[in-house]
C-alpha cells in the first residue's frame, strides 16, 4: 500500500497550508499548530496569516518531521523547510570564511 502524501506549501496569499491529510495526519497537523478548514477549496489545514514567518517555518518543519515519523510522504515548500535553510546557510557561511 502506498504511503499517503501530505503537501505543505505557501499559498498565494502567504498563508501556509497542508493538503492530503487523513485522520491521523489531521491530528498531527493540529498538534503542530495548524487549524482545520473545510471550504470550497476542500479539506486542508492552515496556519493563521498573522503568524510570523519564522514561526510558520518552524511549525511547518515540525509538522513535516512528525508526519514523516508516522511514515507519511511529505512534500514541503523549500522556503518552509528550516533544516534545508540551515544547511544552506551553513554552507554559505563556510564558503565566505574561506
Amino acid at each position: 500500500m502506498p504511503e499517503p502524501t501530505i503537501t505543505i506549501q505557501v499559498e498565494p496569499s502567504g498563508r501556509v497550508s497542508a493538503r492530503g491529510a487523513d485522520d491521523l495526519a489531521a491530528v498531527l497537523l493540529r498538534r503542530a499548530g495548524f487549524t482545520e478548514i473545510n471550504d470550497w477549496h476542500g479539506l486542508r489545514h492552515r496556519l493563521a496569516l498573522t503568524t510570523p514567518f519564522e514561526e510558520r517555518t518552524d511549525v511547518a518543519t515540525y509538522a513535516a518531521q512528525m508526519l514523516r515519523a508516522a511514515r507519511y510522504n511529505v512534500v514541503i515548500d523549500p522556503a518552509l523547510d528550516t533544516s534545508r535553510i540551515t544547511r544552506l546557510g551553513t554552507k554559505r557561511s563556510a564558503l565566505r570564511s574561506q
